[in-house]
């Protein structure tokens, strides 16, 4: 988009249909291949540096995971009682049947 606000000016002041052939030129129709494979292009670099960054997300909090469980076992030894702490993960729980999801209604 090159001129936005001819764009929005052509769009607020056009009444009813327009030529085809016209509209394409407005419109540099010609121009959208380029576009998308720009914005592909753009897509696909930016899940690439996303993953990447994920990846290296992931190998920290497995390395500050692994290193809290080793400083856990070294605090735990010191004293005569050891404190575990159990944390159960908590799943996302599933839809049951339609049924249980809606309500009860009573007629009477």
């Amino acid at each position: 988009m090159s001129a936005p606000s001819e764009f929005v000016d052509q769009i607020l002041s056009t009444r009813g249909t327009m030529p085809s052939s016209e509209r394409k030129k407005m419109w540099q129709d010609h121009e959208i291949p380029q576009f998308r494979d720009h914005l592909k292009s753009r897509i696909i670099q930016l899940s690439e540096e996303w993953k990447a960054e994920k990846t290296v997300r992931e190998q920290e909090t497995s390395k500050r995971r692994s290193g809290d469980v080793l400083e856990v076992e070294a605090l735990s030894s010191e004293g005569e009682v050891d404190i575990v702490e159990d944390i159960q993960s908590v799943k996302a729980r599933t839809a049951g049947p339609r049924q249980n999801q809606l309500a009860t209604r009573f007629r009477g």
